[in-house]
């Protein structure tokens, strides 16, 4: 009997079609974006948000601020809810931006990433695909130099076990 296959559900998809049909300039980038680059599920790394790195500049931000709004999630920094009137004060100071919706799904917006500007994330971003949304991700080498020059503990631990996944993947494909 042959197997059907059934498309996998994206919980971020939703948003993502809704950015890319405000014509968002984004790129996703962190954990969210080196799992798109996984080739098997034993390859996929935990992380319970998908990160975004935005264009920083105020019509893109509120374009984006209109479509998590109009899709229900609640935005905020640090824990306090913000507008789309605190836009111009949330890119002076490159905060983080936390939007969530009721169902728990959870977006970073990020101004500024480690090693790599806007720019230069997005002249060469790959475009994976969910069902028939096209969601533009971070070359996998800049994402892993961005952590790697984040240095922070969480990264270094994440770059060592990805190393060790690397080697062993290189193994297997040569029959060792």
């Amino acid at each position: 009997m042959a197997k059907s296959v059934r498309p996998v559900y994206d919980p971020y998809a939703d948003l993502i079609a809704g950015l890319n049909k405000a014509h968002v300039d984004y790129v996703v980038v962190g954990m969210s974006g080196i799992n798109y680059y996984a080739s098997s599920a034993r390859d996929i790394f935990g992380t319970q948000d998908l990160d975004l790195f935005l264009r920083p500049t105020l019509a893109n931000v509120v374009k984006t601020f209109r479509v998590f709004q109009s899709l229900g999630y609640e935005m905020s920094i640090e824990g306090r809810a913000v507008e789309e009137k605190d836009v111009r004060e949330i890119l002076r100071r490159k905060r983080t931006i936390l939007a969530v919706n009721p169902d728990g799904i959870t977006f970073k917006c990020w101004f500024s990433v480690s090693g790599f500007s806007f720019r230069q994330l997005a002249a060469d971003a790959s475009v994976f695909k969910a069902g028939d949304v096209l969601i533009r991700v971070g070359k996998l080498r800049k994402l892993l130099a961005s952590k790697k020059e984040a240095g922070r503990p969480k990264d270094k631990l994440f770059l060592n076990r990805y190393e060790i996944l690397l080697k062993e993947k290189m193994k297997n494909d040569m029959g060792f």
